[in-house]
């Protein structure tokens, strides 16, 4: 509805702008060149910001081309003046997470993924993406927790090492963000929840030592 809108303004601005030149006497040729160069920023508009492109980052999430007005919306997370929205999905009982990219005076968002839910399961990711961009390479991801002795989420490396770290509750989600500096491979790391101690319980992924690699089995797994 946006785009429209703003389609039909940018149709009456050039009518009223050309009528403006016409009546003030100036040539066709000059008039054929505004005209050219108008189209020609119409149409660097739709190609390189595209139909989600909106003022606020909430709403170009929403005009992402895999969210709907029946999804609901989750929760964000923002890094880098860049955001990453979660929703869920009720028709397809699917969570899905958006990348939106903080663009020129506004926001876009091209960028989608979806998740089983796994409801049955005690530990659940609800919102999981990794994203690169000119910027850099992020990971975000939201969990929710129904295991009493769980305390945090933390992304660590290919070594075991914690990069960042969010302490986690019981039915309460948590939203988890990192940015990639460079030392460690791009999304070569695992999501893990510890217990009080900091030992790591669980892990989030395919099944360590099996090659079934459907989308459904990407999920927690006791170590």
């Amino acid at each position: 509805m946006i785009n429209l809108i703003i389609l039909i303004l940018f149709i009456t601005g050039m009518t009223i702008g050309i009528s403006a030149l016409h009546r003030k006497g100036v040539g066709y040729s000059s008039i054929s060149k505004s005209i050219a160069i108008i189209i020609i920023v119409a149409v660097a508009y739709i190609v390189f910001i595209g139909p989600s492109f909106r003022f606020s980052a909430q709403s170009a999430a929403e005009a992402n081309s895999f969210i709907h007005k029946e999804h609901e919306w989750l929760g964000m997370t923002e890094l880098n003046k860049n955001e990453f929205h979660m929703f869920y999905d009720p028709l397809d009982e699917l969570y899905r997470t958006v990348f939106v990219e903080k663009y020129l005076f506004g926001y876009r968002s091209n960028i989608s993924t979806r998740l089983y839910p796994h409801n049955k399961d005690e530990l659940r990711t609800i919102g999981a993406i990794n994203v690169s961009d000119d910027e850099g390479a992020y990971s975000a991801f939201m969990v929710i927790n129904d295991i009493s002795k769980i305390r945090k989420v933390a992304l660590v490396d290919s070594e075991g090492d914690i990069l960042v770290s969010e302490s986690i509750g019981v039915d309460k989600p948590i939203t988890l963000v990192y940015e990639y500096s460079g030392r460690e491979n791009s999304f070569n790391c695992e999501l893990v929840a510890l217990d009080e101690e900091g030992i790591a319980q669980y892990y989030y992924g395919y099944k360590h030592g099996e090659n079934n690699l459907r989308d459904d089995k990407y999920k927690w797994y006791s170590y």
